[in-house]
């Protein structure tokens, strides 16, 4: 856990823009990420595809993730990521019948699909960052690392009733990240797991 928070460090620094970029424009080691501001709280800065890892896809495929390379390019980050791949039970629960605004949102028909999940991809392993709207690296600001839960059966950032921007927006003292990762057999090596 600590590693993973050593690592996502420079990500979670907010620091000066690049003049050319705007006021919603943080630099990383990786890249240039311009957030938003977020769709229901304008004192809230949303930068909501940060990536932590490569694709998991192809040669990548069952490996630890892989380092995102230092960059100097720049990225538009404001638009909630797919979620990593998994499946939409057919099987009627609390959860897809009474409060789906607990679960990821899919893309799917319904939510006892019984199907694949449509919203998703193996290019998946990124970060959702809140920041309230005025925080610069001079703010010193604590961060919240959030992981949503579903059983390793289900997860994702976007997760409506776990979005943490009016948290962010009403204290304005605070940083929230909430993350994508790998369920089921994919997960070997992932974020949360050392082996399998």
């Amino acid at each position: 856990m600590m590693s993973l928070l050593t690592a996502l460090a420079p990500l979670l620094a907010i620091s000066s823009a690049a003049p050319t970029y705007s006021q919603y424009t943080v630099r990383a080691p990786t890249g240039y990420y311009t957030g938003a501001p977020d769709t229901n709280f304008s004192n809230v800065r949303a930068f909501l595809s940060v990536p932590y890892g490569q694709d998991t896809s192809g040669s990548n495929r069952w490996l630890p993730p892989q380092s995102v390379p230092l960059s100097s390019n720049a990225f538009n980050v404001t638009a909630m990521p797919p979620a990593c791949p998994q499946y939409v039970s057919a099987v009627p629960a609390i959860w897809n019948q009474q409060i789906p605004q607990y679960l990821q949102v899919w893309g799917n028909a319904n939510n006892s699909a019984g199907e694949s999940a449509i919203f998703t991809t193996e290019d998946c392993l990124k970060l959702a960052i809140w920041t309230p709207h005025n925080a610069t690296s001079s703010s010193h600001l604590p961060v919240a690392m959030f992981w949503t839960g579903g059983g390793l059966q289900t997860n994702g950032v976007d997760v409506p009733i776990q979005l943490p921007a009016g948290w962010v927006n009403r204290t304005q003292s605070h940083i929230v990240v909430t993350i994508n990762y790998r369920m089921y057999v994919a997960s070997c090596g992932d974020v949360i797991f050392d082996s399998c």
